[in-house]
């Protein structure tokens, strides 16, 4: 993406933090880690992490989800975000235990 003028990638990124910090399910990455499908697979969770581009006043913003989650959860008996009294940590799977799915402020 196009940087704003005298802006760079690690301005941005540091941004990203701040915006995210308070969201359960996005986390920001830290160094050169690039996130992966693999990473994400029957999670509710967001990885991002925010790279130079080799093109000056650029970056790359590289993010990794797993779209079919809210997919499996409508199939599950019509249970819509939030609506349904469960939390959206507790509706998920819990056989996914790579990362946590809830994290606690």
């Amino acid at each position: 993406m196009k940087l704003a003028p005298g802006k760079t990638a690690a301005e941005l990124k540091t941004h990203l933090q701040g915006v995210y910090e308070n969201e359960p399910f996005v986390h920001i990455l830290e160094g050169g880690k690039v996130p992966e499908t693999r990473h994400v697979r029957g999670s509710n969770n967001c990885f991002i992490n925010v790279f130079e581009d080799r093109l000056s006043g650029r970056a790359i913003i590289i993010s990794a989800i797993d779209n079919l989650v809210k997919v499996r959860r409508f199939e599950g008996g019509g249970r819509e975000g939030g609506r349904d009294g469960f939390n959206d940590c507790e509706s998920l799977s819990p056989s996914f235990t790579f990362y946590h799915l809830c994290i606690e402020k």
